[in-house]
């Protein structure tokens, strides 16, 4: 199974940023446009559980890295490749897949994680479960892709199968259905199919992503997950006051970055456990990001131990609007992992041991995740935001309380910082990246 996928404020009311749209529905529709999903319990039972696995994710992935490393990921990808492996799996490996969606409870060691969970019990009603995650991801899908006219956000699912490969109508039905995911047939023993899902993904990535999988598929099923993300900011830097500034990386040493200069952006500010946050929208406001900047005393791997789903929500709900002076470092992250490790940390082990797919196909042959590669890619400069994120799966120190209030209103970036980029009617955690160094 393969995913690749490329990417590119909260306050008390919605009404506080959200635009003011004078087009009827139908002109919206007419335009591309349409309004954001109203959230009612289950689109917010499912933001949660997003927002709780990107909890896990950050943990595992940040939490791991080295101090010198720079990191980028996206949560929404590796959710939802995670989503569609669901379908073709049944029994255990069913249970591991939608208990790390955290829609499921495996055990203590889920409630640890995250005590709000989980929404179904945590046996007997998988088949509700599933039904529940692709009916809303299916919601999400057809929404947040045509909420901007200011922001490109695209997106585009397929299955690629061997020919021969007995795939039960059913999940093919549900591919096409929940994640408008066409199937293409091809024989992988006499064609090129990494060149052909490689095309594929390049193309609907805008050429972000030319290359996404690297080895031969030995097994007779792929997925991939295409997503493109490019938001120009809402208020943008002017580049002639961009200039020669220091950055203080991880390790303590110093270097000349480029750094952009707002004096007077409409921005969210605020205070979060272990540092300050500064919120920035793209488009017409339903895309931002938001910088988590240590305050001092603190430093990242301290606020990533201490974690949970509470203190991310934070992150973006501790803030107030008005003007500031932001200080903000253009920069360029890419990454790559093996989610293997990470999947398996998290409680998906089932699925990398050769067993029968049930949901998937009558074949009795064994199959198993043979590697799970996530790659992901991000830039901001004076014009916003565009980057790129694919994920691979191919079958065969101490408490940190909330800082004091800053004395001005000024946010100055430099010295290493962790970013989210989000959706913001749902809060859809799109993007995550730590900055150590530049």
């Amino acid at each position: 199974m393969l995913t690749a996928m490329a990417t590119g404020c909260s306050s008390d009311t919605a009404s506080d940023i959200l635009p003011e749209n004078p087009q009827t529905p139908q002109q919206q529709e007419e335009n591309g446009i349409k309004a954001p999903i109203s959230p009612d319990n289950e689109i917010n039972w499912l933001t949660l559980t997003q927002e709780a696995t990107t909890v896990d994710l950050i943990k595992t992935i940040i939490g791991a890295s080295e101090r010198t490393e720079n990191v980028v990921f996206s949560p929404f990808s590796i959710y939802t490749a995670m989503s569609m492996m669901a379908n073709a799996t049944d029994g255990d490996n069913l249970k591991e897949i939608l208990a790390f969606l955290h829609i499921t409870d495996q055990g203590e060691e889920i409630r640890n994680r995250c005590a709000s969970f989980p929404i179904f019990p945590p046996s007997g009603q998988e088949d509700k479960a599933l039904e529940f995650i692709n009916r809303n991801n299916a919601r999400l899908i057809d929404n947040i892709p045509y909420l901007d006219a200011d922001v490109t956000f695209k997106m585009a699912n397929s299955v690629w199968t061997d020919n021969g490969f007995d795939i039960r109508p059913q999940f093919s039905d549900i591919m096409a259905s929940a994640y408008k995911a066409p199937t293409f047939t091809h024989n992988f023993a006499t064609e090129n199919v990494c060149e052909l899902i490689n095309g594929w993904v390049s193309e609907k990535t805008d050429n972000l992503i030319p290359q996404l999988m690297t080895q031969p598929i030995s097994g007779p099923l792929a997925l991939t997950t295409a997503m493109y993300f490019k938001g120009l900011w809402n208020q943008p830097f002017d580049p002639q006051y961009t200039t020669k500034e220091t950055f203080t990386c991880s390790d303590g040493s110093q270097v000349q970055v480029d750094m952009m200069h707002h004096q007077k952006v409409k921005a969210y500010l605020g205070e979060a456990y272990g540092g300050y946050t500064l919120t920035l929208t793209f488009g017409n406001n339903l895309y931002y990001i938001s910088f988590l900047l240590p305050a001092p005393g603190a430093d990242i791997p301290q606020i990533v131990e201490d974690l949970n789903l509470g203190k991310f929500q934070l992150w973006e709900l501790v803030t107030e609007y008005g003007e500031t002076e932001v200080f903000l470092p253009k920069f360029s992250v890419k990454a790559n992992y093996d989610l293997c490790e990470i999947l398996s940390s998290l409680g998906v082990n089932g699925i990398f041991s050769p067993t029968q797919w049930n949901a998937l196909t009558d074949s009795t042959q064994p199959l198993y995740l043979q590697n799970a590669i996530h790659t992901t890619a991000f830039s901001i400069d004076e014009t916003g935001g565009e980057g790129a994120s694919s994920s691979g799966l191919a079958l065969g120190g101490g408490h940190l309380g909330i800082p004091v209030p800053l004395p001005e209103r000024i946010f100055r970036v430099d010295h290493p910082f962790i970013f989210t980029v989000m959706e913001f009617n749902c809060d859809i955690p799109l993007l995550v990246g730590c900055i150590n160094k530049l």
